[in-house]
C-alpha cells in the first residue's frame, strides 16, 4: 500500500520522460541537469524494460475489450453466465498500469523529497511516449537528438577504453537513431507536452536552453546550476580514469560506418532533423 500522505502526489502526476534517439547523445549530461533542481528526480536507463511491459498492456487491453460483453453479461445476471475471460474495464487496467510505474519510479523519488521524477532511455520512440501519456495525461517528454556522425565518432572512441563498450552496441544504436527519430517525425503531433531538443543547442548556449527547459517544465530557472555544464561527466571518465591516449584521438571511419551513415532511409532522417552529414 502507498503511505497515506503520498496520495495527493500520485494523484497530480506530471513526469518527466527524457527520450533520447541514442547513446552518446547527450542524455546523461540532460540528466544530470535536470537532477540539479532539488525538486526532481530523474531516474537512469534501464535496458528498455517498459517495452515488454507496454506490449503486453496493449494485448491486455485488446482482450478486455474483446471480451467487455462477459463482463456485462456477469453484471447484469449474475455468475451463471458464460464469462471465462472477464477482466475489469480499461480505465482500471490503465490505472493499474500507471501504479506499475508510479511505484517503479515515482515512489522512490518521492521517499527522497523529489515530487518530479521521471527517467532517461536511449531505446524508446514516440510510440512509448504515446503509451505513457496514456498512463500519465499530464507528462511532459523531452526527445533529445544529436548529430549521428558525432554520435558514431563518440561511441567508436569508447571501443577502445579496454573492457568497455561492443562494437556491435554501435552499430545498434546507429540504427535506432534513424529509427527513433522517425516515430517522432511521424508521431510528434499526437504527443501533447512535448519538448524536442538537439544536443548542440542544449550546449551552444547553456543558459538559453535553461530557461526554455524551466518554461517548460513550469520550474523556475534558478533552481537548475548552470555549472553542469562545466564538467561533464562520461561513462568513460566514471569507468576507467587513465584513459589511454589513443581512445581520446577521432577514430576513423569504417567501410561499416560509411554504409551506416549514407543509407538512404538514415540520410533522408537525418536531413529532417537538420544534419548533413559530410563523409
Amino acid at each position: 500500500m502507498f503511505p497515506f500522505e503520498t496520495l495527493p502526489v500520485l494523484q497530480n502526476q506530471k513526469p518527466v520522460f527524457v527520450l533520447a534517439s541514442s547513446q552518446r547523445t547527450g542524455s546523461t549530461l540532460l540528466q544530470r541537469m535536470l537532477n540539479s533542481c532539488p525538486r526532481i528526480m530523474i531516474w537512469g536507463e534501464h535496458l528498455a524494460h517498459l517495452s515488454v511491459f507496454s506490449r503486453e498492456f496493449q494485448s491486455l487491453m485488446e482482450w478486455e475489450i474483446r471480451h467487455a460483453d462477459e463482463r456485462t453479461a456477469f453484471l447484469l445476471e449474475g455468475y451463471d453466465t458464460f464469462a471465462p475471460n472477464i477482466m475489469p474495464e480499461v480505465f482500471e487496467l490503465v490505472e493499474a498500469a500507471r501504479m506499475y510505474i508510479v511505484g517503479l519510479f515515482g515512489m522512490p523519488a518521492i521517499k527522497l523529497g523529489r515530487p518530479v521524477w521521471g527517467f532517461k532511455e536511449v531505446r524508446y520512440g514516440a510510440q512509448m511516449a504515446l503509451f505513457l501519456q496514456e498512463c500519465f495525461p499530464q507528462a511532459r517528454f523531452i526527445h533529445l537528438t544529436r548529430n549521428p556522425l558525432d554520435c558514431l565518432i563518440s561511441m567508436r572512441r569508447l571501443e577502445t577504453v579496454p573492457g568497455g563498450w561492443d562494437p556491435e552496441w554501435t552499430v545498434t544504436a546507429i540504427q535506432n537513431w534513424a529509427g527513433i527519430n522517425d516515430t517522432f517525425l511521424k508521431d510528434k503531433g499526437k504527443i501533447h507536452n512535448l519538448f524536442q531538443v538537439k544536443f548542440e543547442e542544449m550546449i551552444a548556449v547553456p543558459a538559453d536552453f535553461i530557461q526554455k527547459l524551466a518554461g517548460f517544465l513550469e520550474i523556475p530557472e534558478r533552481d537548475f546550476d548552470e555549472k553542469v555544464f562545466i564538467k561533464r561527466k562520461s561513462w568513460v571518465e566514471v569507468t576507467d580514469q587513465k584513459m589511454s591516449a589513443q581512445s581520446s584521438e577521432t577514430p576513423g571511419l569504417t567501410d561499416q560506418d560509411r554504409a551506416l551513415l549514407t543509407d538512404d532511409y538514415f540520410v533522408q532522417i537525418a536531413g529532417q532533423y537538420g544534419y548533413q552529414i559530410d563523409i
